[in-house]
């Protein structure tokens, strides 16, 4: 008898594990595929049609009688359930005509995915600990894996890849054949569209919309097509052949906007109009020393560096894929990747300038937000080159006479940049009067052209030597001088005479155009975020979100549910709080997205299992889980204060050591945080265990609340208020345990 329950037991355990893998999986591959096709706040959907897909198979769990049978015809659904959610929409195309189209078309494979786990909680109630364990292995274990398969296969080749593993996983486990063929079926699917792509993500046939990205509407008003696509684990790069422009490739990345390769030879001889455009502009007067570009892209950078005879050229591009296709198009950019004087580096740009002493006479972003923005397609995180502290670390790394060169696609953008960087000459002494003598604002007439304003900025003032080589410059080349120190002064409003002035244009800006041109920082990075406010969406999902945990526990069975459901709804609204203040910290931190992502991520679930394996063991009454709780608070305040200023101290040391500190930092952290969950649902009066379900869901429906207002709060006051307001959850959760036990009806 003993034998068969543990049979039982690790039949559960296996499902559990292999189920969390392919959910998470899922997930993040769903991201993905929005995240190429939408614009980067509607991601956001992908992420909330999880939570709420595993709230509703909570719902159903709870509803719905334990029977070995129903649940495996339930897994085998499941299993089949990833393919169909992929094959649907490539075929009916209906479903790209908005993102909650294709959310809801993906909310089944969830909805499975809940009501399994919450089954198996409520059937082994008494393994909650053992069973939290295995569930948060899986996902952590996916987390690592999914970063390695998405470098080998597209998105959608990865649904496809999860039926196959979860149906021949589950079928060895309950030995169904059934199971087999139909993953024998699905890798044969897998590999005829590996070599045809017959589902596959066609940026020509998706609908247009406000919310589909710029390559979709280049595609379908040109007759350009894709010439080349490649992929890594944060990235797909398409290379596009317009045939009106044979001599030049556009190059989006995740469908955003463009940059530019030139077709040229090895001597430059077919691009030295090049020397005329406002992108050369930079180089009329920099020392021919040292340039950093950061985001080179298409390449445009170095040839203009080139073109000047600049000695040294450091390129630093986030995205891995970029140094391939320019060694690819060799033949066609002049072998650009060969140059001897070229230092190519994959890293975040503001990264690489912290971890170096190196001085630079230019320092070059041309439209770097192209290849920074939609890291993993995450939509909550935002590029770190454009806050006042990246320019003032831009400043810190010029030579005396450098200049740091900034070339923005629209107004907006540029009023942004210019009011930081009035802020970041603040930071070295240079007050807002004398800001107006280290700039200079010139804009491109060509309305085609993405390379619309550049902004020039300058540690010291500007030399009238400087200023009259630069007039001269833009009338040969019929450029419009937007902004000249001691020139030409009134096409832009910059000369403020005071701090307060400048705060009442930006209240300007925000209460007449409804455009937020505000300072960005580390802690608030929304740069490109001109929205004055959360999107509207956000505050419906906080309340949608609060409202269906609200609404299940109308379904349930016994009062006691009620009394304790409000632990599950502050944990679970907790947790997101601190993973999302977390990822965003470590991104900087890590400086590869990729990177932050999988150690914060895998961290924080292997911490969570291992606490919810001592929860089963070590930790068992309610007393002691006030004390852990309590431990939680004072870390996350511990957090707020100091962690910032800790990263910052470490931030200069080796990569892998920095991977080490942080998993020091955030493991010990999860093993606190898995603690409650399992524990409570162990500790509740046995009466409840048919409510498990709606607990499993409750918790589900506030994590999209917390995922929800983690966007609204990051964007009102910053990424630290985060962690304050998770401690001021988990320290009520805190309250609630210590009202005394009998009348909340906890069995000690």
């Amino acid at each position: 008898m003993l034998e068969n329950k543990n049979i039982l037991n690790n039949k559960v355990y296996i499902s559990v594990f292999i189920i969390s893998f392919c959910s998470l999986g899922f997930e993040i591959a769903i991201v993905r595929i929005f995240s190429l096709i939408f614009a980067y706040y509607f991601v956001f959907l992908s992420v909330a049609i999880a939570m709420l897909g595993l709230g509703l198979g909570g719902l159903f769990a709870s509803l719905i009688e334990d029977n070995e049978k129903y649940i495996q015809l339930i897994l085998y659904v499941y299993g089949v359930s990833f393919s169909l959610s992929v094959i649907v929409p490539f075929f009916i195309k209906i479903f790209f005509l908005h993102p909650v189209l294709l959310s809801v078309l993906f909310l089944p494979v969830f909805i499975f995915s809940g009501f399994l786990i919450s089954s198996f909680f409520k059937s082994h109630q008494a393994h909650s600990g053992f069973i939290y364990f295995f569930d948060l292995l899986g996902a952590c274990i996916g987390v690592l894996s999914i970063i390695l398969l998405l470098a080998i296969f597209p998105p959608i080749n990865l649904m496809f890849l999860f039926s196959i593993l979860f149906l021949s996983i589950t079928g060895i486990v309950y030995n169904k054949k059934f199971y087999f063929f139909t993953a024998v079926l699905f890798s044969g699917i897998l590999m005829v569209n590996i070599k045809y792509k017959i589902v596959d993500i066609s940026y020509r046939e998706i609908p247009t919309m406000k919310a589909t990205k710029p390559l979709v509407d280049f595609l379908k008003k040109s007759e350009s097509f894709i010439e080349r696509t490649y992929w890594n684990s944060s990235f797909r790069t398409d290379v596009i052949y317009n045939p009106s422009s044979p001599h030049t490739r556009g190059i989006f990345v995740d469908g955003g906007a463009p940059a530019i390769m030139f077709q040229t030879d090895t001597q430059l001889k077919t691009v030295r109009w090049l020397k005329k455009s406002l992108n050369y502009l930079p180089f009329i007067s920099t020392t021919k020393g040292s340039i950093l570009s950061i985001g080179p892209g298409g390449g445009l950078d170095i040839i203009l560096a080139r073109l000047a005879e600049m000695k040294t050229i450091d390129a630093v591009e986030i995205n891995k894929s970029i140094p391939t296709l320019l060694m690819d198009y060799a033949d066609f950019n002049g072998n650009l990747m060969s140059l001897e004087n070229l230092n190519f580096v994959i890293s975040e740009g503001r990264n690489y300038l912290k971890r170096t002493n190196r001085k630079y006479d230019l320092i070059y972003l041309s439209l770097s937000f192209t290849n920074t923005t939609n890291k993993l397609g995450q939509p909550f995180f935002e590029s770190y080159l454009h806050t006042t502290e990246a320019y003032y670390d831009y400043l810190h790394h010029l030579e005396p006479d450098g200049y740091v060169a900034i070339i923005c696609e629209t107004r907006y953008f540029l009023l942004k940049t210019v009011i930081n960087a009035i802020y970041a000459l603040k930071k070295i002494g240079i007050g807002i009067k004398d800001a107006k003598y280290h700039f200079v604002i010139v804009a491109n007439f060509l309305e085609s052209s993405p390379y619309k304003y550049l902004f020039l900025l300058k540690k010291s003032s500007f030399h009238i030597e400087e200023i009259e080589k630069i007039q001269s410059f833009t009338e040969d080349n019929n450029l419009m001088l937007e902004y000249l120190p001691f020139l030409v002064e009134e096409n832009i409003p910059i000369p403020f005479s005071s701090y307060v002035e400048l705060t009442n244009y930006i209240e300007h800006m925000r209460q007449h155009f409804d455009i937020d041109i505000s300072i960005t920082t580390d802690e608030r990075p929304f740069f490109y975020n001109l929205f004055p406010h959360p999107p509207l969406f956000l505050y419906l999902l906080c309340v949608i979100a609060m409202g269906m945990a609200g609404v299940l526990l109308f379904f349930s069975r016994n009062e006691n549910t009620v009394k304790v459901a409000p632990n599950f709804m502050l944990l679970g609204f907790g947790f997101m709080l601190v993973e999302l203040a977390l990822m965003q910290k470590f991104i900087f931190f890590l400086g590869y997205p990729i990177m932050a992502f999988s150690v914060v991520l895998f961290g924080l679930l292997l911490g969570c299992g291992i606490g919810g394996f001592l929860s089963q063991n070590k930790i068992e009454k309610i007393s002691s889980m006030k004390f852990v709780i309590f431990l939680i608070s004072f870390i996350l305040c511990v957090f707020f204060f100091f962690l910032g200023r800790f990263l910052l101290i470490v931030f200069a040391l080796e990569n892998w050591l920095k991977v080490f500190i942080s998993f020091l930092i955030i493991i010990p952290v999860g093993i606190l945080l898995g603690i409650p969950f399992p524990l409570l649902l162990r500790k509740k009066m046995i009466k409840c265990k048919r409510d498990i379900g709606l607990i499993w869901g409750v918790n589900g429906f506030m994590s999209v609340c917390g995922s929800a207002l983690s966007m609204i709060l990051a964007k009102l006051y910053g990424f630290n208020s985060l962690l304050i307001v998770a401690c001021f959850s988990y320290l009520l959760i805190y309250v609630i345990l210590a009202i005394p036990l009998r009348k909340v009806g906890y069995n000690e």
